[in-house]
C-alpha cells in the first residue's frame, strides 16, 4: 500500500487491536517519529487500564469532539505523555465516560479533529471501538484514514465480527484497497489456514504472547518485550510498521545512498591506483576475473594451449568494481565507519528532536 501517515486500526473484541496500536505506536517512536493515539473506544475508555490512576487527564476526547471549535492548541492540552517516551502521546475517553455525558458527535466535527490531527504528528494512529456503527467518531476515522489494520481472531467470532461488517467496510468511503488484515491472539495448536481462508487472506500474524499479557494487566504496555515470544510478536509489528509507514521514498533514498557510497568507494580505488602505479608500488587491490571468464580459460587450457590467460584491462576494472561493492555492502553493514584512509570520526551529537509540543505533567505549558 502506498506511504500512510493516518491509520485506523479496526478489531474484534478480544483481537489485541488496543494493545497493537500502542506496540505499533512505540516502534515509530523508536525511530524518532512524533505520534498521538487517539483511542475512540466510549463504552470502554482504554486510557484509564494504560495509565495509572492518578495521571493528570483534564481534557477528554469527547470534550474535543463537541467543542464548538477544535484548535491546534486546545488538541496539544489534551494530549497525555505516556509515560518517558517524549515522541508520543494518547488521547481518549476518561474513566466512567460514555457517550451520554457529551452532546452529540457530528460527522463535522470529527472530520475537523482528525484533519487537525494530521498536522500534529508525524504519524496519527486511531484506535476504533469495535461497535463501529456506534461510535461516530470510529465511523468518520474510517473515512479519513489513509488506510485500516483490520485485526480478527482465529475462533468463530472474531469469524463472525468481520462477516457481519464486512459488507459496510467494501463502501468506497473506506478506502477497501488500502485495507490490510491480521490475525491477532493466535495461539499454538489453531488453523491459521483455515482461518485465513475465511479471512480471504492473512496480511500478517501476530501470536499470542504471555508477556505481553502480563504486561497489559501491570499497564506496562509501553515497556518493550524480552522474551523468545515476544520477539515473535514484535517481528510481526516490525512488519507492518515497514509495510505501513516507510515510504517509497524512503526505500528509494536508501538504495541511492548505497550507489553513491560504491562510486565514492571506485573513485578512491582508482586514485590509490594511479598513485601507486606513479610510485612504482605494487598494486595490492585484488584482480577478481568473472566466472564466464574463468570458464573461457579452462576450456582454452584444456584444448591444449599452453599459453597462459593474460588478464585484460576490461577484467582487471570489472574485478575493480565487483570488489568495490563488496566492501560498500560490508561498509553498509558496519555502521559508523568512514572510508578506507580516512581516520574513524566518533558521532557526539545529541538527538534534541522532541515532539511537536512538549508535553509536561501539568498540561498545556508550552
Amino acid at each position: 500500500m502506498e506511504y500512510a501517515k493516518m491509520l485506523a486500526i479496526l478489531g474484534s473484541p478480544g483481537s489485541g487491536k488496543t494493545t497493537t496500536a500502542i506496540k505499533l505506536a512505540c516502534a515509530l517512536t523508536a525511530q524518532k517519529k512524533n505520534v498521538i493515539v487517539v483511542h475512540c473506544d466510549p463504552f470502554t475508555p482504554v486510557i484509564p487500564t494504560l495509565l495509572p490512576a492518578g495521571t493528570a487527564h483534564d481534557t477528554s476526547l469527547g470534550s474535543l469532539l463537541t467543542a464548538p471549535g477544535v484548535t491546534q492548541e486546545t488538541i496539544l492540552k489534551a494530549c497525555i505523555p505516556a509515560g518517558k517516551n517524549k515522541y508520543l502521546g494518547l488521547l481518549g475517553y476518561r474513566a466512567g465516560e460514555n457517550l451520554m455525558h457529551y452532546p452529540k458527535v457530528t460527522h463535522d466535527r470529527a472530520v475537523e479533529l482528525f484533519v487537525s490531527l494530521r498536522h500534529l504528528a508525524d504519524y496519527v494512529l486511531i484506535d476504533c471501538a469495535s461497535i463501529l456503527e456506534a461510535d461516530p467518531a470510529s465511523l468518520v476515522a474510517a473515512e479519513v484514514a489513509d488506510g485500516m489494520l483490520k485485526i480478527g481472531t482465529a475462533d468463530l467470532k472474531g469469524i463472525s465480527y468481520f462477516q457481519s461488517h464486512s459488507q459496510m467496510l467494501m463502501d468506497s468511503r473506506y478506502q477497501h484497497g488500502q485495507h490490510r488484515m491480521a490475525v491477532g491472539n493466535l495461539k499454538v495448536g489453531q488453523d491459521w489456514e483455515a482461518v485465513a481462508g475465511q479471512y480471504g487472506g492473512i496480511d500478517y500474524f501476530l501470536p499470542y504472547t504471555a508477556e505481553l499479557e502480563k504486561q497489559g494487566n501491570e499497564m506496562a504496555l509501553f515497556e518493550p518485550l524480552r522474551s523468545a515470544e515476544g520477539v515473535h510478536y514484535q517481528m510481526g509489528i516490525d512488519r507492518i510498521r515497514v509495510d505501513m509507514f516507510v515510504s517509497m521514498e524512503e526505500k528509494t533514498k536508501k538504495k541511492n545512498n548505497l550507489k553513491e557510497k560504491i562510486k565514492r568507494t571506485v573513485a578512491w580505488m582508482d586514485k590509490e591506483k594511479i598513485r601507486k602505479s606513479a610510485d612504482g608500488e605494487e598494486n595490492e587491490f585484488p584482480v577478481i576475473i568473472g566466472k564466464e571468464d574463468q570458464e573461457k580459460s579452462k576450456i582454452t587450457m584444456g584444448q591444449g594451449d599452453s599459453i597462459p590467460q593474460k588478464t585484460t584491462t576490461y577484467q582487471k576494472d570489472r574485478g575493480l568494481l565487483e570488489a568495490a561493492d563488496d566492501i560498500a555492502l560490508n561498509k553498509e553493514e558496519r555502521a559508523g565507519e568512514e572510508l578506507p584512509g580516512k581516520k574513524q570520526k566518533k558521532k557526539k551529537e545529541k538527538d534534541t528532536k522532541d515532539f511537536h509540543f512538549p508535553f509536561s505533567k501539568s498540561h498545556g505549558e508550552f
